[in-house]
């Protein structure tokens, strides 16, 4: 159990690090973006 939990930790926690670096920079963009519409 306590296996299965520590493995499903890790692949969540590699999923998180994957998605966020994109992620990321789309925050960025979005932002850039906005203060330009602001503008």
């Amino acid at each position: 159990m306590a296996h299965t939990i520590k493995a499903l930790a890790i692949s969540i926690g590699a999923a998180l690090a994957l998605t966020s670096l994109p992620s990321h920079a789309e925050i960025t963009l979005l932002n850039k973006i906005r203060r330009r519409a602001i503008r």
